[in-house]
């Protein structure tokens, strides 16, 4: 055979059987008329065999990596994205761990499957991946770190594998999609904010879980009760505070650190209440704090729908944002066993009009409302719904506690003497109707830094005041171009004093131009009746819209409303003749009001007609 000529493969005899009786039928069916040369078959496999090889290489390239004592840990991803399975290996060494921030703000990740021979996520790994709906977590992780699947706005279905033993802190953190997860009962520890701001309804807590941290469920959307196993033995600060759906925290009866009582959450012996359940009661209820209890946790009642809420004698403590964003609360009654007062205690209050504390307080006192220490030299809390719009802060203090005037949105004017030497964070946070914070005294020193819930977006004292500015006298010294988050302005050597502005009664209407001004300047005010009443008159004369003259040493000006008396008509109604039958509906009505008459006729008698037609 001349070598040059290609070997042709042999014919090949290619049947199909089927079996009679125990006789094999053996059909003929005719080769192929199309014979390849051999070396092109081997060419084939040859090439399959090369694309085989290099689609490993070609997946391996979508990864940044390092080599650490022949583990492979994956650093950054460069892919199209979609559903992605990560590989065990990578150049023939393990995947062991998927590195900080690896594939954080990809927005074309749909779906990852992490394989079993990965141990550890870095923190961020995957935070952030807004369009990621499934994560599958591999056996060998033990850990789920630090915000791992943090911002994963899509993300329904996680899968925790029965190997991790720890959820870290911020794993799921603000994942508003998350519905719904399977804690393994391998879990023993479930982090700060865990799952903090996802859309769980229900959470099962396996037996074996040690540890539950801050807010671990918090803002979540769960629905009914949620039971504490007797395997916990630590919990932070309320970490079930979802709103008002959650009606009941129980606590397994064989736990040794905590238990509840008719839902609410409790330390073993009942002196610390820790968490009240936000839904626990109907929307404006009441709620009495057992006499035994000593202390209230922080934020124990944060976002709670109570209207009324009784402390007894025997609390001394009220932990930091203790009743935070109770906004229906109009009232509280601090008593003269209460000792300490933590941060932010009442900060988000809306409705709240005035902090009582009793007589007999060693520790703290009331003036019109406002919340202080004995010795008012520290302004602790005004309620964000006190009467007035304008507050001038007692000559005594020299400091204004964290979040003191967090949220009062009709607060116009601030007077700040100048004693006044430091100003808490976000003392005055969302005042978003402060025109002016006037201060007497060279620049306090600032506080920006507290603990880090429910706060605005920084620690200024102002922030969030954008119609706001920071006045000081010449002479003054520490203010800048800003301070606190306001810009600043020169007085200009003018007095500046408090225009109050109050509407009678306070029901009738609303009064508009009160504030800090400069004594001799000219100040519109106004006064608007609410539906049912009219404006009478301003205590200066003045007619409804009017400019006053700002007087030296500032002044009240009080708006009077009187309640109008509905227009009234009677209507009387008679049957003609009078033995024809009966009629009924008639009586002193509101003119303008719709009113029912009707006429009914007596045996052998016929209805015909009513005067007007009707």
């Amino acid at each position: 055979m001349n070598p040059a000529t290609p070997k042709t493969e042999p014919s090949l005899m290619k049947t199909n059987c089927s079996l009679r009786g125990n006789m094999a039928i053996v059909k003929k069916r005719p080769a192929s008329r199309n014979t390849r040369p051999l070396w092109s078959g081997l060419a084939w496999l040859a090439a399959v065999a090369g694309l085989l090889l290099l689609l490993p290489l070609a997946v391996q390239a979508q990864y940044d990596y390092t080599n650490i004592n022949g583990s492979i840990t994956i650093t950054g991803y460069s892919g199209v994205g979609g559903v992605v399975v990560i590989p065990s290996t990578i150049t023939g060494l393990p995947v062991t761990s998927i590195g900080d921030f690896a594939f954080r703000y990809n927005t074309n990740l749909t779906s990852v499957t992490i394989p079993n021979s990965v141990t550890y996520m870095g923190q961020f790994a995957f935070g952030e991946c807004s369009m990621l709906t499934t994560a599958i977590i591999g056996n060998g992780v033990t850990s789920i770190g630090y915000a791992v699947f943090e911002n994963c706005d899509s993300l329904t279905s996680v899968t925790i594998p029965a190997s991790v033993t720890s959820i870290g802190d911020g794993a799921f953190l603000d994942s508003i999609s998350l519905t719904s997860v399977t804690i393994p009962s391998s879990v023993t520890n479930i982090g700060n904010f865990a799952f903090e701001n996802s859309a769980l309804t229900s959470i099962t807590i396996p037996d074996g879980v040690i540890s539950i941290g801050d807010v671990a469920f918090y803002n979540t959307r769960l629905i009914g009760s949620v039971t504490i196993p007797d395997s916990v033995t630590s919990i932070g600060e309320a970490p079930f505070e979802s709103g008002a759906q959650l009606t009941a925290i129980t606590v397994d009866s064989g736990n040794l650190f905590y238990s509840n009582v008719s839902g609410v959450l409790f330390n073993k012996n009942q002196t610390t209440l820790i968490e009240f359940p936000g839904g626990m009661v109907e929307w404006g209820g009441s709620y009495t704090i057992p006499s035994g209890v000593t202390s209230i946790g922080d934020d124990a009642f944060g976002f709670c729908n109570l209207t009324n809420i009784t402390i007894p004698d025997s609390v001394t403590s009220i932990g930091t944002a203790g009743f935070l964003a109770c906004e229906i609360l109009p009232s509280v009654m601090i008593p003269n066993s209460v000792t300490n007062i933590g941060a932010g205690a009442f900060a988000g209050c809306d409705t709240l009009t005035a902090i009582t504390v009793d007589t007999g307080n060693p520790a703290y006192i009331s003036v019109a409302g406002v919340l202080f220490n004995q010795s008012q030299t520290t302004l602790i809390a005004y309620p964000p719904s006190k009467v007035g719009n304008t507050y001038e802060i007692p000559s005594t203090v020299t400091s204004i506690a964290q979040q003191a005037f967090s949220g009062c949105e009709s607060l116009t004017s601030i007077l700040i003497p100048n004693g006044v030497t430091n100003i808490g964070f976000e003392a005055f946070a969302g005042c978003t109707s402060l025109t002016g914070a006037d201060f007497q005294g060279n620049a306090p020193s600032i506080d920006t830094t507290a603990y880090d819930r429910d706060s605005f977006e920084s620690g200024d004292p102002f922030s969030g005041d954008t119609n706001a500015t920071a006045y000081y006298l010449p002479g003054a010294t520490g203010f800048g171009t800003t301070f606190g988050g306001l810009p600043t302005a020169l007085w200009t050597g003018q007095s500046i004093v408090i225009v109050n502005l109050t509407a009678d009664p306070s029901q009738g209407g609303t009064v508009i131009g009160g504030g800090t001004f400069a004594v001799g300047s000219s100040q519109p005010i106004s006064a608007s009746a609410n539906s049912g009443w009219m404006f009478t008159d301003w205590s200066d004369g003045g007619a409804q819209t009017h400019d006053i003259t700002v007087p030296a040493g500032g002044a009240t000006y009080t708006a009077t409303f009187t309640q109008q008396q509905p227009q009234t008509a009677v209507i009387a109604v008679q049957a003609n003749p009078g033995n024809g039958g009966t009629v009924s509906g008639g009586g002193t009505y509101a003119v303008g009001s719709s009113q029912q008459i009707s006429a009914y006729a007596n045996s052998g008698w016929t209805f015909t007609g009513w005067s007007d037609g009707g």
